[in-house]
């Protein structure tokens, strides 16, 4: 089963054997369940939108800025969305609460010697100018976003 897939991934990155043997609580959600639980807009899980003001340093912290030992991790956090991102952000906090305690990072955590290279950590040598397509694409969104804005009074 699909579920079975992800304990056995988890303990071979993790290297926590019988992890299965490990888990106090397990609820499965669906997007039906997040839409009624958390208000979720189509139980879209993706958190916060993704405008200038909710991305990178401007999402909520991981940790919580009065109550010492609350910490958050998931899409609307810091560092932001996506399966892998969120992953990150779950080793971010768990690397957090183990600093906080006193505690060292599991060795299972470190990265040992390089990393294989897959196809995907092929560098493509572009042009200097695709460096500016961002930056060009942000400025056409900026005027059609002013030109929506102003047509009613043109």
């Amino acid at each position: 089963t699909a579920r079975r897939r992800i304990l056995q991934i988890i303990e071979k990155r993790t290297g926590v054997k019988n992890f299965e043997n490990l888990i106090l609580r397990e609820r499965i959600s669906t997007p039906q369940d997040w839409q009624r639980d958390f208000n979720l807009h189509r139980g879209s899980i993706l958190g916060l939108s993704h405008d200038i003001l909710q991305v990178l340093w401007f999402r909520p912290s991981t940790r919580h800025q009065t109550h010492k030992n609350l910490y958050f991790v998931g899409a609307s956090t810091q560092p932001g969305t996506g399966v892998p991102i969120v992953l990150c952000g779950a080793k971010l906090v768990g690397k957090q609460i183990l600093g906080d305690l006193g505690m060292p990072v599991p060795d299972a955590w470190q990265l040992e010697g390089p990393r294989p290279k897959g196809p995907l950590d092929v560098v493509h040598h572009y042009s200097a100018w695709l460096g500016w397509l961002p930056v060009f694409i942000l400025i056409l969104a900026i005027n059609y976003q002013l030109f929506s804005m102003l047509k009613q009074y043109i």
